[in-house]
């Protein structure tokens, strides 16, 4: 008994059926490697190169909108609009957020990786007080606190650079750098 002849067309819709089941797969997978997440394991591995388990959730008060904060790493913006847009990426150093109301820095926080294959949760509160924005941030995850600190940009009423506060994860500041005013 011998098969039939494979034909251009056939091998053609084998191939698109064999691409749909694959890209199917992939999408609804999240949940197979989850489990998986920051175990040193290949199975997390490939589902850090395939998905974001690295998430950003902000929170604004005082009548601040959410669609004016902008988050960056290095110069590729991550959190716009209200909400996460691109990965945070899957590096081992520091992981350093830059936190942007409107065009203006108001604060820089981060964190050391001492893994490329660990994830994390990065809680961010912005809230008003005068003429400066507060930024509080919570890290979750296996690097969480390793050197886990914050600048915060203080302004004048002219929108000018008058000081950066270095502070620690709980708030407290550990040294303050005077600027001149000068506008940036």
């Amino acid at each position: 008994m011998s098969l039939p002849p494979i034909t251009m067309s056939r091998l053609f819709k084998i191939l698109i059926i064999f691409l749909v089941i694959t890209v199917v797969g992939l999408v609804f997978s999240k949940p197979v490697f989850r489990p998986f997440e920051n175990t040193d394991t290949i199975i997390n591995k490939i589902g850090c190169r395939l998905f974001e388990f690295n998430v950003i959730s902000v929170t604004a008060f005082d009548n601040i909108d959410l669609d004016n904060i902008q988050i960056k790493i290095r110069d590729k913006i991550v959190f716009k609009d209200g909400k996460q847009r691109h990965k945070i990426g899957q590096e081992h150093g520091y992981s350093i957020l830059d936190i942007y109301f409107k065009d203006r820095l108001i604060a820089v926080i981060g964190h050391m990786k001492t893994n490329d294959w660990f994830t994390n949760k990065y809680i961010i509160e912005v809230s008003k007080q005068d003429n400066n924005y507060i930024v509080k941030h919570e890290i979750t995850g296996p690097d969480s606190k390793n050197d886990n600190f914050q600048k915060r940009y203080v302004y004048n009423e002219e929108n000018s650079l008058i000081q950066i506060d270095y502070m620690t994860e709980n708030g407290n500041i550990y040294n303050t750098e005077k600027k001149g005013g000068n506008n940036l």
